[in-house]
């Protein structure tokens, strides 16, 4: 969501970049790691009243899963730190870049962001 600056994140209040259809939904350009190289392509994505419903709507996402694999996150909920977590969003298929856990843990770092699991 370029750190809540992209349309995506100001004008559809979506903040994570979350998938879907039907009329609360917008087809938007996206970057895609797909084949081994990233490509330009449209995506649809869900469309939200509050940056709020984004956040409830994400947390619904982890706890759970997907309409196809209702387990999909389990791995991240149950993971005992951010490193683990970040792996395991990776794993599930939750952003197709390949060094998405590791850009993840870096921007934690940075930011001492896992001063906030104490």
């Amino acid at each position: 969501s370029q750190w809540g600056t992209s349309q995506l994140a100001s004008q559809y209040h979506n903040l994570f970049g979350i998938k879907g259809t039907g009329a609360n939904s917008r087809v938007m350009t996206t970057k895609e790691y797909i084949n081994g190289k990233w490509i330009v392509t449209k995506g649809r994505f869900r469309v939200y009243d509050s940056w709020s419903d984004s956040i409830k709507d994400h947390t619904r996402l982890m706890l759970n899963g997907t309409d196809t694999n209702q387990q999909n996150y389990d791995r991240v909920v149950h993971a005992t730190n951010y490193q683990e977590a970040a792996r395991g969003l990776q794993e599930a298929g939750y952003a197709t870049d390949p060094d998405y856990a590791q850009k993840l843990i870096s921007v934690i770092k940075a930011y001492k962001l896992y001063n906030y699991d104490k």
